[in-house]
């Protein structure tokens, strides 16, 4: 009695899958094939992690980044008031670096960078991309507000991309 041709086309297939799994292993096992695993690690620092701002004082941070090769920052804020953002480089005395209109020395942006009070997260270099350019030791950080919030919480992250 003469094989079905469904029974055929699947006996071709299994063969065809096992011949292909062995090729595979093969392929990965006797050295020919050359496999590289790529991509970077990324480190997330915590410079400031809900905080509730209840006043119009400003909160500072200093965070090391000597480490890093790149750094984002990230803002999250639910304050119910904008959040003001400033960044200083702590840098040797010689150090200075072009923001876009001068020489600066320390301050990253001549002025605080200003976000809304609302639910989004914001990739803060998108509105200051000095600090895509930004190699140095130290970063100091600076949130407040200008009316104290009632309600709500703020957080900034930095990820840092390793040397």
């Amino acid at each position: 009695m003469a094989p079905k041709l469904d029974d055929l086309i699947e006996a071709l297939g299994a063969r065809a899958t096992e011949q292909t799994l062995a090729q595979i292993k093969t392929a990965l096992t006797d050295g020919t094939q050359k496999v590289a695993l790529t991509g970077k690690n990324v480190e997330i620092l915590t410079a400031f992690n809900a905080v509730a701002i209840t006043d119009t004082s400003v909160k500072t941070v200093l965070l090391d980044l000597s480490k890093y090769s790149r750094v984002q920052f990230v803002l999250r804020s639910t304050l119910n008031q904008r959040v003001k953002i400033g960044f200083k480089a702590l840098t040797t005395a010689f150090s200075s670096f072009w923001d876009g209109a001068k020489w600066q020395t320390t301050a990253l942006s001549a002025d605080w960078l200003a976000f809304p009070g609302d639910s989004v997260e914001y990739i803060i270099n998108s509105k200051a991309p000095v600090l895509d350019d930004f190699i140095g030791p130290q970063i100091c950080i600076m949130i407040g507000c200008d009316t104290a919030p009632t309600s709500g919480s703020v957080s900034i992250f930095v990820r840092g991309w390793p040397n």
